[in-house]
């Protein structure tokens, strides 16, 4: 479960970025916490079109900024949403049970929180110390988010 305190650790200090990692990992909570095999895999087909938003966003924010490692942030996106659908697959196709949907929950909260803590928190230092005033102003570089 991710608690306000437990997200601490994977804030970005881009208030954008950090509201919307803080509803994606509510939403693989509710997903996990699912009574049942259908509902759980209803809320992580919710929460992979929902992660394609962000990706969108994220990819349009660095764009804008001009990261240098745009490009290869993006391809991590690209990769992470192969991920997902892959192991969506082989646990929600294959195994039919609120275990394997769990399972699956749990490895994708990993990746998530991984992405975050190593690459956006990348994107995030390099965004605080090239962004104009106004850009700062406009993404909510080195603001925290309200969640």
């Amino acid at each position: 479960m991710i608690t306000p305190d437990t997200f601490k650790a994977s804030l970005t200090g881009i208030a954008a970025m950090d509201f919307e990692h803080w509803h994606l990992l509510k939403q693989l909570d509710r997903a996990f916490l699912a009574h049942s095999f259908q509902e759980a895999q209803s809320r992580v087909d919710e929460f992979i079109h929902a992660w394609q938003l962000h990706h969108d966003h994220e990819d349009h924010l660095m764009t804008e900024l001009n990261f240098p490692d745009a490009k290869a942030h993006m391809a991590g996106h690209a990769r992470l949403q192969h991920a997902y659908l892959r192991l969506r697959h082989d646990a929600l196709e294959a195994g039919h049970n609120l275990n394997s949907a769990r399972a699956y929950i749990d490895m994708v909260a990993h990746l998530v929180r991984d992405h975050i803590n190593q690459h956006d928190a990348q994107y995030a230092a390099w965004a605080k110390l090239h962004s104009t005033r106004e850009q700062a102003e406009r993404f909510g570089i080195g603001r925290p988010a309200i969640i």
